[in-house]
């Protein structure tokens, strides 16, 4: 059974030609944006719902890569069971690149509540800018 969603707004926000917020109706890039949301949001920075959130930029260059696998995995999982409940999140890879200053993440994921449903993915980067600001770019 496919779910028809209403619209939501589209990210990044911005306005059409006429002057009306982009909207999108398709679910896939609805859950992906969600997702990016997710990961990108640092714990506590929402007040009305503080648990929201990885806060991935802080483990951006962290030294022992297995365990940036294992706690983002962990983390990913649980935000998305709890935030995202139609997503099962498959396989999470970081690519960190120190020559460049960046890392990107590699996150697969199905959705539940359909079925013939192939596996889904997005790259999430980061980037460490002057004075060391890590700065997130959302993919979708």
């Amino acid at each position: 059974m496919d779910v028809t969603a209403p619209a939501a707004i589209d990210l990044p926000f911005r306005f059409d030609d006429s002057g009306q917020v982009v909207a999108t109706y398709d679910v896939d890039r609805q859950i992906r944006q969600r997702l990016i949301g997710i990961i990108g949001t640092n714990p506590t920075e929402r007040v009305m719902q503080p648990d929201l959130g990885v806060g991935v930029a802080r483990m951006v260059f962290e030294t022992n890569p297995e365990h940036v696998v294992a706690e983002l995995t962990v983390d990913i999982t649980n935000q998305a069971a709890r935030y995202e409940p139609t997503v099962a999140i498959r396989r999470i890879v970081p690519y960190p690149n120190a020559q460049k200053g960046e890392a990107r993440l590699d996150v697969q994921y199905s959705r539940t509540d359909t079925t013939g449903r192939t596996a889904s993915r997005f790259v999430h980067r980061a980037a460490v800018g002057s004075g060391g600001l890590i700065k997130e770019v959302r993919g979708g």
